[in-house]
């Protein structure tokens, strides 16, 4: 699918109407990551890729195998629902560079050990409650 297929792929799904919010961006392909994905979200307001990241694994923890952290595989098929610009500045960019770099680290070594990632219980909340300090503090 090219650039103009999916463009078209998420203006329909935005205008999907119950259980789409907003836009979206899918269905998710084979070899695609968060990276490419966060990459080719055009936003109005300035928010960097890890900021866009973050929030698409908020929104969508159900879209990712391993849904704590942005280096977990993306289900195929998978529609990633696209939160706004509030939703995506909701954690300053240096937080949410801070926290990539972090999610890479837990990523690199559980490769290194050979296992695989387990989300804690809660962990998406983690991410939550970050959101609600940085509100009440902005």
């Amino acid at each position: 699918m090219g650039h103009h297929a999916w463009l078209l792929t998420a203006i329909i799904l935005s205008w999907a109407g119950p259980g789409f919010a907003g836009p979206a961006y899918g269905p998710v392909r084979s070899g695609e990551s968060l990276w490419e994905i966060a990459g080719r979200i055009e936003t109005d307001t300035l928010v960097s890729r890890d900021q866009i990241m973050l929030a698409l694994l908020r929104a969508n923890p159900t879209a990712f195998a391993t849904p704590c952290n942005v280096n977990g595989a993306l289900r195929l098929g998978a529609l990633l629902l696209i939160p706004d610009a509030d939703q995506m500045a909701a954690l300053d960019a240096e937080r949410a560079r801070a926290e990539v770099a972090k999610q890479n680290r837990t990523w690199r070594e559980h490769q290194a050990r050979g296992s695989g990632l387990t989300c804690p219980a809660g962990a998406p909340g983690v991410l939550c409650r970050l959101k609600i300090t940085r509100m009440r503090m902005g």
